[in-house]
């Protein structure tokens, strides 16, 4: 409590007289008052209020003893608390609760905190939303405020997340900022991440990848010379049948390199000889095939082919991160801000058709919809829900086996979908060692039905495809014998 009564002193005396030939400040009396103790703290309640003074010196507080004081709220808004008009006062309805400074020098009444407001049980404390010694207008509620000041603006929730426009710029403050919209365009000479320019960070990436260039040659029909070429980011799938020629339609080859295989189906359109039209295929699994465009082309023709396509390095295969911004009325479990799942839809039992529509995660192939925290189906709760990542991955240390060898790293840890492609079970896989040609190779055995992946390149030692010899094989012949486990990426 500030001390009521004003002491005459000498260094008062020398300061009354500065103020007198213009040397000392009114602001330099509020600062002076300020620091000696001369301000005197009430609390109170309100009133009311000057209908056509809110923001000036229109609230009127009685304190405890009873003795009414006009109080100023001139550099603060606040909701008001529901009220009743009349004759040009606003009288509230409920007991309104605030705290006040009264500055004898002054003679300014001016409201400080309000800790009680209509039916909010939090307290509104106006000082902590100033910027400073600037006169600031507050647009405030006990937990977020509008601050602007001269050339300052400033948005604050009452946590570590603010928003800060300034002569310096405009600065986001925060432990989780999300970007969620279609389209992002940024207009920027320089961008800088945790320090660094964001051109040094890629270069540094692209220069740390370029090591794991790849070239090897596919296996394929005996007529045909194929090879893939990988660097950084980029694969290119050179097929050439040189002097042989080939007929009919099928698959070719199948590329082992998990990096190298499109995110999406990739189509070239030739002109061959024989009058065939031919369509070059390789599909998501990494397979290669040729397909008639307009006729079944059953004439001996020559194929060359050059495909470029990117990869992304990201974890995207068979995988899904979803921004949450809306749950459902199954969710068993508290609020996220991020889920991650395996792209795998329960309903149609397809991978990699998952979407994040903003709302909800929708299957593209069958059109369900998922929660974006739990992962329930939204319009059958009782379905199967989504599969959680964290609870449906494996990683294991690769070797080389008798379909990588040469075409893949070994030594390299990975990440499979904890899936069995043979048996179609979850979470059977176990790391596990076998014998071949004389060599322990590292596998993924399934303990469901026995079924062995080598951990390098995934692929079922015992039940891959079908042998690729002279004759073009059916594609769907080929797909259907396929045994694959779901690649993620590579572990760390």
């Amino acid at each position: 409590m500030g001390k009521k009564g004003f002491r005459y002193t000498q260094g008062r005396v020398q300061k009354a007289t500065q103020i007198i030939n213009g040397t000392r400040t009114n602001a330099t009396i509020r600062d002076l008052e300020e620091e000696e103790g001369e301000l005197e703290e009430k609390e109170g309640t309100v009133v009311s209020i000057k209908e056509d003074n809110i923001n000036g010196n229109g609230w009127t507080v009685k304190d405890k003893d009873g003795q009414t004081y006009v109080c100023s709220c001139a550099n603060s808004m606040y909701e008001l608390p529901e009220t009743k008009q009349r004759g040009g006062l606003l009288y509230p309805t409920e007991t309104v609760t605030v705290k006040f400074q009264i500055n004898p020098v002054l003679r300014l009444n001016t409201i400080t905190e309000i800790t009680s407001l209509g039916k909010e049980t939090d307290k509104l404390d106006i000082n902590k939303w100033k910027h400073g010694d600037e006169s600031t207008t507050v647009i405030a509620k006990p937990r977020s405020a509008i601050s602007i000041s001269n050339g300052f603006i400033t948005m604050n929730y009452d946590n570590n997340n603010k928003v800060i426009a300034n002569d310096q710029g405009i600065s986001t403050e925060g432990d989780n900022t999300n970007i969620n919209t279609e389209t992002l365009n940024i207009n920027s000479n320089n961008i800088n991440v945790a320090g660094k320019l964001l051109t040094s960070i890629i270069d540094e990436q692209a220069l740390n990848v370029s090591n794991e260039y790849a070239s090897y040659n596919v296996n394929t029909i005996n007529k045909a010379n194929l090879y893939v070429d990988r660097s950084n980011n980029m694969t290119q799938v050179h097929i050439d049948t040189g002097d042989n020629k080939i007929s009919g339609y099928g698959v070719i080859g199948e590329i082992k390199d998990q990096k190298a295989i499109p995110l999406r189906e990739q189509t070239q359109q030739l002109v061959t000889d024989g009058n065939c039209v031919d369509i070059v295929v390789i599909d998501e699994d990494g397979i290669i095939r040729v397909k008639s465009f307009e006729n079944d082309c059953t004439e001996e023709r020559l194929i060359s082919s050059t495909n470029n396509w990117i990869t992304p390095q990201i974890e995207s295969r068979n995988y899904i991160k979803v921004i949450v911004k809306q749950t459902c009325d199954s969710c068993d479990e508290g609020t996220n801000t991020k889920s991650e799942f395996i792209n795998y839809c329960p309903s149609c039992q397809n991978f990699n058709t998952l979407i994040d529509t903003s709302t909800s995660v929708k299957c593209n192939t069958c059109g369900t919809t998922y929660c974006q925290n739990c992962g329930h189906n939204i319009n059958n709760p009782s379905s199967e829900k989504l599969k959680k990542y964290q609870d449906n991955f494996i990683s294991a240390y690769g070797t080389t086996c008798k379909y990588c060898n040469t075409q893949l790293q070994p030594n390299t840890n990975k990440q499979y979908v904890n899936y069995c492609p043979e048996c179609q079970q979850w979470n059977w896989l176990r790391q596990s060692e076998m014998e071949q040609d004389g060599n322990t190779i590292n596998i993924l055995e399934c303990g469901y039905c026995n079924s062995k992946f080598c951990s390098t390149c995934g692929i079922d030692q015992d039940k891959h495809g079908i042998v690729l010899r002279d004759d073009l094989v059916s594609y769907t012949a080929y797909k259907n014998a396929f045994r694959k486990l779901k690649y993620i990426k590579d572990g760390v």
